[in-house]
């Protein structure tokens, strides 16, 4: 196999590696919901019922973020995940006295760290590529060449 093909392979995975994080995320929790729902015929809470709506919406919008960036999308969705993932780092820090088991508070603190680093990532790549676009761009003068900054 290509060794640039490999290379250019894992810039493209690294480079959507929040939305992937996001959609396992969102799809386990779905899956959860679900079979909670499911166990108990129907007889959940008002809350797990809707979060078991929204999710695969939100799941839907990731996939569509895979294969054709939206960057007002993609600035929305990592706004919103940092800004979740902060409150469960909050949240964490403010209940990790509760917690008994080393390994579960190592575990949590690395699962809540890694989101809120991706979310501030997906973020913050919206706001490269506006930076970016705006920087790069051709404009024509008045006697018809292009000019090209970059």
């Amino acid at each position: 196999m290509n060794i640039l093909a490999l290379k250019e392979t894992g810039l493209r995975v690294f480079k959507n590696l929040p939305e992937i994080w996001y959609i396992i995320l969102l799809s386990i929790s779905t899956y959860k919901m679900v079979s909670f729902l499911i166990a108990k015929g129907g007889e959940g809470n008002n809350i797990t019922f809707t979060l078991s709506v929204i999710f695969p919406i939100l799941i839907g919008i990731l996939i569509k973020q895979l294969f054709s960036k939206n960057k007002w999308i993609s600035q929305l969705t990592g706004f919103i995940f940092s800004v979740i993932s902060s409150y469960m780092l909050i949240a964490f820090l403010h209940e990790y006295r509760e917690i008994a088991n080393t390994l579960e508070l190592i575990i949590t603190g690395i699962l809540i760290g890694i989101s809120l680093l991706l979310g501030f990532k997906m973020w913050n790549a919206s706001l490269l590529i506006k930076q970016y676009l705006s920087a790069n761009y051709t404009t024509k003068t008045s006697t018809g060449k292009s000019i090209t900054k970059e």
